[in-house]
């Protein structure tokens, strides 16, 4: 019973905003992604898949620049990083640079350049790329996102990103995949 009680108390209750009131939210956050120039963020990674039984867990650090820079850089369990600047791409395990097959840097410079639209806000409320619904909760916004660009859509049937409330600050995302894999990125000061 005590249990029950905690998770209820700390479960977070959403209520889809209807659309003048999304479209407030979402104005109030593009402002806040737009203005930010730089951020470094620690964060933790954990990937649930149908295929296994036991989630895998990843920590690193992301590092974006306005507008088109963005360094994602996993330390554990392994060493490596995938570095985006404007159109082009690195990757690197163990500090060496990877060469990646056409499908597989097609497929992560998608997942990048999402990333980085988000950032910089250029994707983040755009009708053209994502269908998009708002929820408020007591302290944040919840952004559930449907990709229409079909390379995006190859990858993710849908992206939910958590805001801060007070800050606007993304909190953490939701990625989930076509084969029913939900990654879980839950980024640190």
């Amino acid at each position: 019973m005590f249990n029950a009680l905690v998770l209820t108390v700390s479960a977070q209750e959403w209520r889809e905003l209807p659309g003048a009131e999304a479209k407030v939210a979402a104005e109030q956050v593009m402002d806040a992604v737009k203005k930010v120039k730089s951020l470094d963020r620690k964060f933790e990674q954990v990937k649930k898949s149908p295929m296994t039984t036991t989630p895998t867990v990843s920590t690193g650090k992301m590092h974006y620049e306005s507008p088109d820079v963005m360094i994602w850089t996993y330390e554990t369990p392994y060493s490596f990083s995938m570095e985006i600047r404007g159109d082009k791409m690195t990757a690197r395990k163990d500090g060496q640079v990877m060469q990646l097959g056409s499908k597989q840097q097609m497929g992560l410079k998608s997942m990048m350049k999402m990333i980085v639209g988000m950032s910089s806000g250029s994707t983040l409320f755009d009708d053209r790329s994502f269908e998009w619904k708002m929820s408020e909760g007591d302290d944040g916004y919840k952004v559930d996102m449907k990709p229409k660009n079909k390379n995006v859509k190859r990858m993710f049937s849908k992206v939910v990103l958590f805001f801060e409330k007070k800050s606007k600050n993304i909190k953490s995302l939701e990625l989930t995949e076509s084969d029913g894999s939900v990654t879980t990125i839950k980024f640190k000061e």
